[in-house]
């Protein structure tokens, strides 16, 4: 049966994140991550969303896939640590 959970952050300097998260309880089955931030290339966030579809529902299966883009996809408003974050409270 699919789960829907959404968190909310508001962060340091007043931009806010949330995530919006469907699973089946094992395995991400949709996310939407919105909130009035910049991520650039906006092509790499596209893909970032669509590489945490069908990841295992845990925090260190996500942890793993964000570290994968922080190279490449550059976040202005919030940081890393807070999609960690909020993932985390999600996934708990």
């Amino acid at each position: 049966m699919n789960s829907k959970k959404e968190a909310l952050k508001k962060v340091t300097g007043g931009k806010t994140v949330k995530i919006e998260l469907i699973t089946d309880n094992e395995t991400i089955k949709e996310v939407i991550i919105s909130g009035d931030f910049f991520a650039f290339p906006i092509e790499k966030f596209e893909e970032l969303e669509r590489s945490l579809k069908g990841v295992k529902a845990r925090i260190d299966e996500v942890k793993m896939v964000l570290d994968n883009f922080k190279q490449d996809l550059t976040l202005v408003g919030i940081s890393w640590a807070d999609l960690e974050e909020l993932f985390e409270s999600l996934l708990e």
